[in-house]
């Protein structure tokens, strides 16, 4: 039986090709080039290839010399989600019906993510929110897991994590005994986690997994 529920925001709770997704990665890009003073073509380069040797973003930007600190300041703080967002009665619904604790992590910022779940309409659904800056050297996601997990006292396959990232949301999750549904249209294999094309479908999974 699932006791709680942790989920990732950013691409998981409103759909990975928002226009806030679009304003995130411009803030980002613009932010790369105003700090390190090179062009826009240079940093599309960049931008392309650091995903591929970094799979986490913090470790990205720290290769470059910019902190994870300045990500938050310089990218979230100045983005505004209102400005691409409205309130999701449908996901307002889907939480609802969730009638445990509900978690979020994250490596968005905590005001821009406050700003972000007020917008959608979900922010007092949501027990608390932890940001993976807060958990240095290795920024997983997994020291925060766990953190929750102590805190609430259950067994990590008493927790399902929901996140539409593989290497950062999932892995660190299942690797460690965390139940894991991975938010992702396309065809995934399942290697030991469910997968949903969007988080709406969480709504026909909870009929199966979840009491009411």
């Amino acid at each position: 039986m699932i006791k709680a529920y942790i989920f990732d925001q950013d691409g998981t709770l409103y759909p990975k090709n928002s226009e806030l997704t679009d304003a995130l990665r411009e803030r980002t890009k613009e932010w790369i080039s105003e700090s390190l003073g090179i062009t826009r073509e240079e940093v599309n380069a960049i931008y392309a290839q650091l995903p591929k040797e970094f799979p986490h973003a913090y470790h990205g930007f720290l290769s470059l010399g910019l902190s994870p600190e300045e990500y938050h300041r310089e990218v979230f703080d100045k983005v505004d989600p209102a400005l691409f967002l409205i309130e999701d009665k449908r996901l307002v619904t889907l939480f609802s019906r969730i009638p445990v604790p509900k978690f979020v992590v994250t490596l968005a910022s905590l005001g821009y993510s406050e700003r972000l779940q007020q917008r959608l309409g979900v922010y007092d659904s949501i027990e608390k929110t932890i940001s993976a800056i807060e958990h240095p050297p290795t920024y997983s996601k997994a020291e925060a897991y766990e953190l929750i997990r102590g805190n609430l006292g259950i067994t990590a396959e008493e927790i399902c994590v929901i996140g539409d990232n593989l290497s950062t949301d999932i892995l660190p999750a299942v690797e460690n005994g965390f139940k894991g549904i991975l938010v992702d249209s396309s065809n995934v294999s399942n290697r030991g986690f469910q997968v949903i094309g969007s988080i709406y479908s969480l709504e026909e999974f909870l009929e199966n997994r979840t009491p009411h």
